[in-house]
């Protein structure tokens, strides 16, 4: 059985229709990369501008790492730092 995480797959400045942030519209862009280490995803979000979101949030409250990792399902979500 092979163990370990990948292969990764890379997206710079994700494309999006629109986004909202707290209910408000906003010019989120954030470059992603995502792998698998068997049923667990695995996410890395950077943040590419300064637009309202979760992520820069988590970030100017001076927090890096982990934005949130909920138990019981499989995907995970991580926050690069800038």
């Amino acid at each position: 059985m092979r163990r370990g995480v990948g292969p990764w797959f890379y997206v710079d400045r994700v494309q999006t229709d629109y986004f909202l942030c707290r209910g408000v519209e906003s010019e989120l862009e954030v470059s992603v990369t995502v792998a698998n280490s068997g049923e667990l995803q695995l996410e890395l979000i950077q943040p590419r501008n300064d637009a309202s979101s979760a992520f820069t949030e988590f970030l100017d409250a001076g927090h890096e790492g982990a934005h949130h990792s909920p138990t019981g399902q499989t995907t995970h979500c991580l926050s690069a730092t800038r």
